[in-house]
């Protein structure tokens, strides 16, 4: 390995003055593109869908990584399960605004970043750190919704399903 390839990183919760990851490390590896070196770990998913700026964008990589893998049989089955598609507009802390979408209505079902290709059956607006906690099951959608935290315009019933999608099927929880 080539010096200054490796970065060795910790991260600290500010709020409790903890460190929650320590001795973490990134390898550097040049693009075949351009030969620049990139931050971006060798282990992350491709699934271009990532956009600077959104942590929720590793949520929508997963999905969209967990789609790819599933076999026909079982794209089909989630398409028939859900029946409907979502469009989620994520506001950043810096008050950027992005929109990603989730089609399990026809097809073999799609996940992608931008306004949704076809109309949308529920439109769902929520902070980028609210969906992260939403999508990792920390934060209660209910309450989320009745405290504003979490907008739903459209289908409100077909929401509850995106609970479901987010944990990957094993939600106990509904959104």
């Amino acid at each position: 390995m080539e010096g200054g390839s490796k970065v060795i990183f910790q991260t600290r919760v500010v709020e409790r003055d903890v460190i929650c990851i320590a001795s973490a490390a990134v390898e550097l590896k040049e693009s075949a593109d351009s030969g620049v070196r990139s931050g971006v770990p060798s282990a992350a998913p491709s699934g271009g869908i990532s956009v600077p700026g959104f942590q929720a964008s590793s949520v929508f990589e997963q999905l969209k990584a967990g789609l790819d893998a599933a076999s026909p049989a079982e794209r089909q089955a989630q398409v028939k399960k859900v029946k409907g598609s979502f469009q989620i507009n994520i506001t950043n802390a810096e008050g950027k605004k992005q929109l990603w979408y989730i089609d399990f209505k026809t097809g073999d079902g799609a996940v992608g970043v931008g306004p949704s290709p076809k109309k949308a059956d529920s439109t769902i607006e929520v902070s980028d750190s609210d969906f992260l906690e939403l999508a990792n099951g920390k934060l209660n959608a209910q309450k989320a919704f009745m405290s504003g935290k979490l907008k739903i315009k459209g289908n409100m019933m077909l929401a509850t399903k995106l609970g479901d999608i987010l944990a990957g099927g094993k939600s106990k929880a509904k959104l």
